[in-house]
């Protein structure tokens, strides 16, 4: 061990002995009351490279076991290893002196050397093995300190702050708590923090063009997706989303660590760490596999806290994203508050993901996707081992009886949960006329002409703009089922209006939907940008996508086919809400006695003014196409006064992607949540429609299939307006 310094020698001192990197034995003084010190490592545990930095502050009892902070310094792939000195020097650290009055032992590692592979080569701190190297660095300090693993935290600083909130993703059963400083992250599902409290701190003016705040960037100003404050804004609002415990505290300055509103900050966190303690027996926790906030960096996981996965189903799952809008560079202090963020899902091709809850009393609830079999991992404080134990998956109760258990740190019985596979949907067939042989494809768990005695419920799903090449339902039915909601009597339909090719907007060279040759010959297909109107197929007469939505409802509402159905729900979200929010007025089907018909229609890019002649279709009911020219405008009220549409929209539903540009639409709004608000005002002035709509605003919420994830909606699910 090297020492670096010390200040204000004390009387009362402890002597350190220990070895350095070439094997001498080196022996002195540290204070153990009234001075800081600070020493280092080198090389790194079981490497050739890289330090360890301890800082000991004053006034801390080093005879008793301490707290620890692992800190992760910033920088970037060029960082010596050294780095940890920029923070830690006792005369010139810009942590310094705010932590000389610190309620714990700072173990600082250098970062590891940047993969030559690795995506972000200034994410040093979340590379693959990064764990490892946090855990190899805890256990170094054990073994220099008295350290209290119980009260062990992880924080950083900008680069240190983007591994920060990653790592603290997989390692939080391991922490007393976890400080994100100015970082960054790009993808996360921050349930895995349940159970962890958590301490995010940024500055505001983080990439402020005022020159105070610029450090670090050759005098210009921090980009916005490098670490603005719209990070650990998205981050606060989804951890009070999923009710993760955390102190968001946002100061006034920029990115510099050393600022006053920076050093407030740092010393609120020292002091909100000194009631800290891992929680192993938290009352709520999940386990998502793979997890992280660095993509494709996610790792996967199989054991978190009393949560152990022992089977998956296969299958993908959806984690928070973020995307940022708004000037790159802020040039002008007004660039600044144009900086925004929207959270929208990102889909993981291959994952799982738990979500509990200990309701005491010996029982718990739990949410899966794409879990066969897991375990709760128990303990004495957590129920009575000697007594059954009742768990709740997906709605449904089980008993179950605890196991002992043996080896596994903080536990000694467990829990075993087989969890029933949910039926696998396939594609099916509804033969069309008129179109070469072609047929309609969805997607269900059995065919519309198999008799089903179960379903008490369907929902019929419609696609967004890209989705009508495959299971457009899985969304829908993920939400529910993890929201606890027992699907197990609801029959889900999801219709395939395919086109043969889509680019993306923002990428005219990018195809998102490709037929092949192959499924052009086998299903009937549509124009781009004409099905969600009810345009015709172009290879079937008379056949439009409306039609397709009357047939599958004629099956459904077959008493013989599905006799014990309640209700039934046609719903779609963003192209698929185009659709519905027009099918509700167009269309001629009549639901049978004692079944309950309903629409949903989430974020469409524009709305049908149902009762605007002189707008053309799709806006209003000029130059109709042919399905929707067959009804009259009395019939198009009947149908709306007789029947009844959830609407639904985020409010930060209000980026480009995918919108409808045209003067028409442009007159309903400039973006998907004012034009849901105008249209709410629009049918408030028919009196005839009152108690026929309702409309929920989803506060915070970015467009995305995740904004089914709202209560009023689950209701509709089973009937409940």
């Amino acid at each position: 061990m090297k020492k670096l310094a010390c200040l204000g020698m004390a009387a009362a001192a402890w002597t350190l002995v220990c070895g350095d990197a070439h094997g001498e034995t080196l022996s002195f003084n540290v204070p153990a009351t009234e001075s800081p010190s600070l020493t280092y490592d080198a090389p790194f545990p079981g490497s050739d490279t890289g330090r360890i930095y301890y800082f000991v502050p004053k006034g801390l009892d080093l005879s008793k076991p301490a707290p620890l902070l692992v800190f992760m310094h910033g920088g970037n792939r060029r960082s010596p290893d050294t780095s940890p000195e920029k923070y830690l020097d006792l005369k010139t650290g810009t942590m310094m002196p705010t932590l000389y009055d610190a309620p714990f032992i700072v173990a600082a590692p250098s970062a590891p050397p940047a993969a030559a592979d690795a995506p972000k080569k200034n994410s040093r701190w979340c590379q693959p093995d990064g764990v490892k190297y946090i855990e190899a660095t805890i256990d170094a300090a054990c073994g220099k300190f008295k350290i209290d693993r119980d009260r062990v935290f992880l924080g950083g600083h900008s680069m240190g702050g983007f591994g920060a909130y990653h790592l603290a993703q997989l390692m939080a059963d391991r922490l007393a708590g976890a400080w994100l400083s100015a970082g960054a992250w790009y993808q996360a599902d921050f349930r895995s923090m349940l159970g962890t409290p958590i301490f995010i701190m940024h500055g505001k003016s983080d990439c402020s063009p005022e020159k105070k705040y610029i450090i670090g960037t050759r005098g210009r100003p921090r980009p916005h997706g490098w670490t603005g404050v719209s990070f650990a804004r998205a981050a606060d609002a989804l951890m009070t989303r999923y009710g993760v415990e955390h102190v968001y505290a946002e100061h006034a300055d920029g990115h510099a660590i050393d600022s006053d509103g920076a050093k407030e900050a740092t010393r609120k966190f020292m002091e909100w760490t000194k009631d800290k303690r891992r929680a192993p027996y938290a009352r709520k926790t999940a386990l998502v596999t793979p997890v992280g906030s660095w993509h494709p960096g996610a790792e996967p996981v199989t054991k978190a806290r009393w949560l152990e996965l022992l089977e998956e189903t296969g299958g993908s799952i959806s984690v928070d994203a973020i995307e940022l809008s708004g000037p790159a560079v802020a040039n002008v202090p007004a660039d600044l508050e144009k900086q925004t963020y929207a959270v929208a899902p990102r889909t993981v091709a291959h994952g799982a993901r738990i979500v509990a809850e200990n309701l005491g009393g010996n029982r718990f609830k739990v949410a899966t996707e794409n879990v066969r079999r897991f375990a709760i991992l128990l303990a004495p404080p957590m129920g009575d081992l000697s007594k059954p134990f009742i768990v709740e998956v997906g709605g449904k109760a089980r008993t179950v009886q605890a196991e002992a258990l043996s080896g596994v740190p903080d536990y000694t019985a467990r829990l075993v949960v087989d969890v029933a596979a949910p039926p696998a949907t396939s594609a099916y067939y509804l033969p069309v006329e008129n179109s070469g042989g072609r047929a309609f494809r969805y997607w269900a768990e059995h065919a519309l002409d198999e008799v089903d005695t179960k379903s008490e419920h369907a929902v019929v799903v419609v696609h967004g703009v890209n989705g009508g090449m495959r299971d457009g339902t899985g969304r829908v039915r993920q939400l529910l089922r993890a929201a606890g909601r027992d699907t197990s009597k609801v029959y889900f339909v999801g219709p395939n209006i395919v086109v043969p090719k889509l680019h993306d907007p923002a990428d005219k060279k990018k195809l998102v939907v490709s037929m092949t040759a192959e499924e052009m010959k086998k299903v009937v297909y549509w124009k781009a940008g004409t099905w969600q109107g009810g345009g015709d197929s172009l290879v079937a007469k008379d056949f439009s996508s409306y039609d397709a939505l009357d047939r599958i409802f004629e099956k459904l509402n077959d008493m013989r086919l599905f006799p014990a159905l309640k209700t039934v729900l046609i719903c779609g979200y963003s192209a698929g809400g185009q659709v519905v929010s027009r099918y509700v007025a167009l269309s001629p089907i009549k639901p049978r006695e004692g079944l309950q018909l309903s629409f949903a229609a989430g974020a469409p890019s524009t709305w049908f003014r149902y009762f605007d002649r002189d707008t053309r279709w799709i806006y209003g009911l000029k130059d109709r196409n042919r399905y929707a020219a067959k009804v009259s405008e009395e019939q198009i009220m009947a149908n709306l006064s007789s029947r009844w549409c959830l609407c639904f929209c985020g409010t930060k539903d209000v980026l480009p992607r995918w919108l409808d540009v045209h003067d028409e639409a442009n007159a309903q709004g400039p973006n998907r949540f004012e034009r849901f608000k105008n249209f709410q005002a629009y049918i408030a002035t028919f009196p005839q429609l009152k108690g026929h709509f309702r409309f929920v605003t989803l506060e915070g919420k970015p467009h995305g299939g995740m904004c089914y994830e709202n209560e009023p909606f689950f209701d509709l699910v089973f009937g409940k307006r």
